[in-house]
């Protein structure tokens, strides 16, 4: 008895006091809480709440680190003492952090010691390729110094890391088109297809006064992918228009096209849809109008092809416009037109002549009967001087009655009388 009553009223089979164990579990609980709690806290808050890594025991590296930085920052850029002794301590705490190189390049940079500077932030950027502060310090810093190459090649990763900051560093990259040295370096990341390409060129075609200078880019850091240079192209292209350029940006069109199908002259530019539209503005852009447009054999035709149009006719809707180069004074358009079926709809078709890309009306006409043969229209007008190029306009032209509209357009040309 008792043994039975020593061994029931002390100990367990396990040997140890069962109040024991469960203080003992209970610790182990608490302090595996503690640590998961950390881990959270440190994990989550130690950059943007460094005061509560910088209570923990031990206190958090980076966030010794970050407080130095909010320090530096508040006095642009310099380290004071205590900046200073945080950043000692969080070395020694995170002997490859990159957040004390930081604060140490940043008090560098203020002090004027660019040397030192750039050579901080290049390890900080090292040890973390994904820290924003050193990749938009040596980015600026790189250019003003005149290391074009360097601070170009920093755009992509700046720009992945950082995607908001694309609009500030496009301005500062298309500021380059002005600097002869920095041609060479644009155009071979240009040429590797830098994520920043297209946004470029379309800040580019925002600024006239870098029209020219984009254009000669675009002649030598062509990619050969056809359809990202197109864009890129139609950007400036765009530009040039909307500033009245019209000769120049027909001449960088041009270059959207194979060679072979480059015509000798400015015109209206495949005319008969033989199913080669070219590029907008210059060439055709066509739209379905909720129905289809394109081209089809027509062998009753010059050219063997035409456009189809099958739409809805109750609503008017532009069908196909191109924008032609032309000299100022007569103009006359010729185009021919048939019914694709027995009932080509009750719907018409009408075609003008306008002044510019956004001008207004020279000529008009709507054919609202159509033939099962081809027939051919006339529509003349006067280009003005201030006009540079005229714009070809085919839309649909509702009639009376509902119906759909089911017509060949082809063999448009436009000459001078």
């Amino acid at each position: 008895m008792t043994d039975g009553g020593h061994n029931g009223g002390i100990a367990t089979a396990s040997g140890a006091p069962g109040w024991v164990r469960v203080a003992i579990l209970g610790v182990i609980g608490l302090v595996a809480l503690w640590f998961c709690i950390r881990s959270i806290v440190l994990g989550l808050e130690e950059r943007e709440y460094p005061l509560i890594g910088q209570s923990m025991s031990p206190p958090s590296a980076v966030s010794q680190a970050t407080i130095a930085l909010n320090r530096a920052s508040a006095q642009n850029g310099i380290a004071d003492p205590l900046a200073r002794d945080l950043l000692q301590r969080a070395l020694r705490r995170g002997p490859m952090l990159a957040d004390p190189i930081i604060v140490a390049g940043l008090d560098a940079s203020a002090r004027n010691d660019l040397g030192r500077a750039t050579r901080l932030m290049e390890e900080a950027r090292r040890r973390d390729p994904r820290a924003i502060i050193p990749r938009y310090w040596l980015f600026d810093n790189y250019l003003r110094g005149g290391d074009y190459a360097k601070g170009i090649a920093e755009a992509g990763p700046l720009l992945r890391i950082q995607p908001a900051a694309e609009p500030a560093a496009v301005a500062v990259l298309t500021a380059l088109l002005k600097v002869p040295a920095a041609h060479a370096p644009l155009v071979s990341a240009l040429r590797a297809r830098a994520p920043w390409r297209r946004a470029f060129f379309q800040q580019a075609a925002a600024s006239p006064s870098l029209h020219d200078d984009a254009a000669a880019l675009l002649r030598d850091a062509g990619s050969g992918d056809t359809v990202q240079s197109g864009r890129e192209q139609g950007s400036v292209v765009a530009g040039m228009i909307a500033a009245g350029r019209y000769a120049d940006a027909y001449a960088l069109w041009l270059r959207t096209l194979p060679v072979n199908k480059r015509p000798a002259a400015p015109g209206l530019f495949d005319g008969g849809f033989d199913r080669d539209p070219g590029t907008p503005p210059f060439g055709w852009r066509l739209s379905s109008a909720g129905g289809m447009v394109g081209p089809v054999d027509a062998p009753d035709a010059p050219s063997g092809a035409g456009l189809a149009i099958r739409v809805g006719g109750d609503n008017s809707a532009t069908l196909a416009e191109q924008l032609v180069l032309a000299r100022p004074g007569p103009l006359r358009l010729t185009l021919a037109t048939r019914a694709l079926d027995q009932d080509p709809g009750s719907a018409g078709l009408k075609v003008q002549l306008r002044c510019g890309i956004k001008g207004k009306v020279l000529a008009s006409q709507t054919i609202e009967a159509f033939s099962s043969r081809l027939e051919t229209h006339t529509l003349s007008a006067t280009l003005r001087p201030d006009c540079g190029a005229v714009l070809i306009r085919v839309s649909v032209a509702p009639g009376i009655e509902a119906g759909p509209l089911n017509v060949l357009l082809t063999s448009m040309a436009l000459s001078g009388d």
